[in-house]
């Protein structure tokens, strides 16, 4: 989600050791100061978070000092609204091999899903991020056959009423590392590895009549990507982008999970953001394919303690 997490940047600011061929004491002379034109770059305690405290404290730590930044720990719950719709294509083979492709939208009328309620817990220590997240959404769409649809056992002949039937439960968990920030602008750059597991439900039902069918899967996906973000005055923006292909328990799997998020707070404990979530899920084994991008704004706010 793939989304921004909090930061806290601890800097100081480290003297540098004088000496002297000529016996003076060092303080006849000031602190030695790198070049005008010189880029200085810090470690981060922490990238992987939402919201950073980058007015909290100036980012002065130099290359020298970064491995004394004290190791700082928080915990932030992050309650959000996400408002996706959904594209692709379902289907699923009989015993003869034979499958109609099914588009959400044109044959299936599904295209808006329900307002998907989301939740997000992290615990940062230092430049450690680790993060437990989910979310359940589910869509149903009524639709006239306009051909002849094969989905497993079942035949529809045109002009039948067809009910679908779409669940999509997640959990993630996920491990961040900082791996820098630059002084100059606050630009900060990190990684993250995790798994997520995806339970998948989908039915076609003939209306008015018993008929039926449904695809069942569970999807465990690991995952791997980065995160990135940049402050500006009281505004920080965050982008985070994950993603795999795999093929486990006889499933072929391709996942992205792509974010971007601008958030504001206006005191310590508590902020609200703002952003897009795209995720992408393509998983076939040969006999049912579900191919479905989820893309839509999202909403929420912040507290940490």
């Amino acid at each position: 989600m793939r989304h921004g997490l909090l930061t806290c940047v601890l800097a100081t600011q480290l003297m540098v050791p004088w000496t002297s061929a000529h016996g003076r004491s060092p303080q006849d002379d000031p602190p030695a100061q790198p070049p005008r034109d010189t880029t200085i770059v810090a470690l981060a305690p922490n990238t992987m978070t939402a919201f950073a405290a980058a007015n909290a404290y100036p980012l002065t730590t130099t290359l020298q000092d970064a491995n004394e930044i004290p190791s700082a720990g928080f915990v932030n719950i992050r309650p959000l609204i996400w408002l996706p719709q959904i594209e692709g294509d379902v289907s699923l083979q009989n015993v003869f091999d034979f499958a109609t492709s099914l588009d959400f939208d044109a044959d299936l009328g599904v295209s808006d899903l329900e307002t998907i309620f989301l939740g997000e817990l992290n615990f940062n220590l230092g430049r450690h991020n680790f993060r437990v997240s989910g979310f359940s959404l589910a869509s149903a769409g009524r639709q006239l056959a306009d051909q002849v649809i094969t989905f497993g056992d079942l035949t529809i002949p045109i002009g039948d009423l067809i009910r679908t039937d779409i669940d999509l439960d997640n959990i993630t968990v996920q491990y961040g590392f900082s791996l820098f920030s630059i002084e100059d602008n606050g630009f900060q750059l990190g990684t993250m590895a995790g798994v997520e597991y995806f339970h998948l439900a989908a039915s076609l039902l003939v209306e008015g009549t018993s008929l039926q069918d449904t695809i069942d899967e569970d999807i465990p996906i690991p995952t791997a990507g980065i995160h990135f973000e940049l402050p500006i005055d009281d505004f920080l923006i965050t982008a985070d982008v994950a993603g795999f292909y795999i093929s486990i328990q006889d499933i072929d799997v391709s996942f992205i999970d792509a974010s971007a998020t601008i958030g504001w707070r206006p005191i310590n404990n508590f902020g609200i953001f703002a952003g897009y979530r795209v995720i992408g899920l393509d998983a076939t084994n040969g006999t049912f394919d579900f191919d479905a991008t989820l893309s839509g704004p999202f909403v929420g706010g912040e507290i940490r303690f």
